[in-house]
């Protein structure tokens, strides 16, 4: 904890006319945006399913207190106040730039090299129960077959109350290549790209190729666009035992964030958090690169 303090307290550093223009001018005195910051990590890093056992947490615990930059006395928020000043961070795109600090902290200690860029995707459970109702007026399948799940065929058209998920959205399998896509046409030029087999498509290939970026995407049994030109280096095998390692990551916000299933509700929070939540990932990784170093 004593090391994760000391890289928040330099990814702060010279952020102050942002953090200042996060303060509420009307009500009670706002939470200071560092504060706000060090207890979510505290609540990410912990393993603490809400708000209102973080606040108890960090009542508790003299480290925590310390974490945070809360004194022994200072008395603790309560949890509305602390969801209603987040919400400030949510709208400041503040984790975005916490992210970024972390990132060229990283890059100036030798810890990152563009040479190399891993893909990967990965399903998480969206904060949604088959007993939310909605009115519609959609001509929609009146049930699911829990047998076959085709539709019985009957539809209406008259406003009904229904179920809001009357089938389980399936995520697309172009997802991964859509989002390398976006990367490499952001500026991010790496000499190669790894990827899982979903990503042996002639046309992904082609355009890394166009882009001159070696593909080391796994190749499938059949069909594959992945051809000697590539196969025959040694990098290629290289980079397909280091390519699992992404997923590491992703089983770490799964299972120590618990965002196996959100908690939150609306694409922008959800996106606030789990951008949050890679910051906090990097953070562990600098802090346990650096002492092995």
């Amino acid at each position: 904890m004593r090391a994760i303090r000391q890289l928040t307290d330099a990814a702060f550093a010279g952020r102050s006319p942002q953090f200042d223009r996060l303060y509420s001018t009307i009500a009670r005195p706002s939470i200071p945006p560092q504060q706000l910051l060090r207890a979510s990590l505290v609540q990410t890093l912990n393993t603490i399913r809400s708000e209102r056992l973080l606040m108890e947490e960090i009542d508790y615990s003299i480290l925590f207190r310390w974490f945070v930059g809360l004194g022994l006395d200072e008395p603790i928020w309560l949890p509305t106040t602390f969801l209603k000043n987040l919400d400030r961070l949510v709208e400041g795109d503040v984790a975005a730039a916490f992210f970024d600090a972390v990132r060229h902290r990283a890059a100036g200690a030798g810890l990152l090299s563009d040479g190399h860029l891993i893909v990967d995707g990965a399903q998480l459970e969206a904060w949604a129960s088959l007993t939310s109702n909605r009115r519609t007026t959609r001509a929609i399948p009146t049930w699911i077959s829990a047998a076959s799940g085709a539709p019985t065929g009957r539809t209406r058209r008259r406003p009904i109350r229904m179920r809001s998920l009357y089938r389980k959205p399936t995520a697309r399998k172009a997802c991964e290549r859509e989002a390398a896509e976006i990367m490499l046409l952001a500026g991010r030029r790496p000499r190669t790209l790894a990827a899982d087999k979903n990503d042996d498509v002639a046309s992904f290939v082609a355009t890394l190729r166009a882009a001159g970026i070696t593909p080391h995407v796994a190749q499938k049994a059949r069909c594959t666009a992945i051809d000697g030109r590539t196969t025959r280096q040694p990098g290629y095998h290289r980079s397909q035992r280091k390519r699992k390692l992404v997923e590491q990551a992703v089983g770490w916000m799964k299972t120590v964030v618990v965002l196996r299933k959100l908690r939150h509700r609306g694409g922008e929070l959800v996106d606030w958090m789990l951008t949050f939540t890679a910051t906090a990932y990097n953070l562990v990784r600098v802090r346990t690169i650096g002492a092995t170093c």
